[in-house]
């Protein structure tokens, strides 16, 4: 326990450990039901427990002491999760080379399961985007859309209803004889 620590316990009384123990073990809803939990609430009203365990959070040393607690519980997350992969790591191996008990499925299967833990067969792939290559305005579009149409023998794109032509007569079309 490093300094920082010990001067946090000296400054802070039993019940407020536990109550910040309380708050960090997530096992509470709000902060006022660990502070129920931990001080009793008596004949107290809401009103008056939600006030005392703001009171009890903003007491010096808690904040510190919080903190402190809660990066011992990721430390401890972290060492847990990082044991169970190597557990399961050891295992795997151990049924992949288990050659007298178990099935070939099961060996392959535990093979396989190694390989993905790997990455072996991630596929990956790369998407390159350039930015000269894209059209900057609307006008650069209608050129783009022209050219590829253009390339692929179609006519060119119609006028649309903002440029159609004024002379209703020349856009019916032909009368049939």
């Amino acid at each position: 326990m490093g300094s920082e620590e010990k001067a946090q316990k000296r400054a802070t009384s039993p019940k407020q450990r536990a109550y910040a123990e309380a708050i960090v073990s997530g096992r509470f809803s709000s902060h006022v039901a660990a502070w129920r939990t931990v001080y009793g609430t008596g004949k107290a009203t809401p009103k008056t427990e939600r006030s005392e365990a703001s009171k009890a959070l903003k007491r010096p040393g808690m904040a510190p002491l919080l903190e402190s607690l809660r990066r011992a519980a990721e430390r401890d997350q972290a060492r847990g999760r990082a044991a169970t992969r190597r557990y399961v790591e050891r295992s795997l191996y151990a049924e992949a080379e288990n050659r007298d008990d178990g099935s070939a499925a099961t060996r392959l299967r535990a093979l396989e399961l190694l390989g993905k833990w790997s990455q072996m067969w991630v596929e990956r792939s790369e998407v390159a985007v350039h930015a000269g290559l894209l059209p900057q305005n609307e006008a650069d579009t209608m050129a783009e859309i022209e050219s590829i149409l253009g390339r692929l023998g179609k006519p060119e794109a119609q006028p649309g209803p903002a440029t159609a032509q004024s002379d209703p007569e020349k856009s019916l079309p032909p009368e049939k004889a």
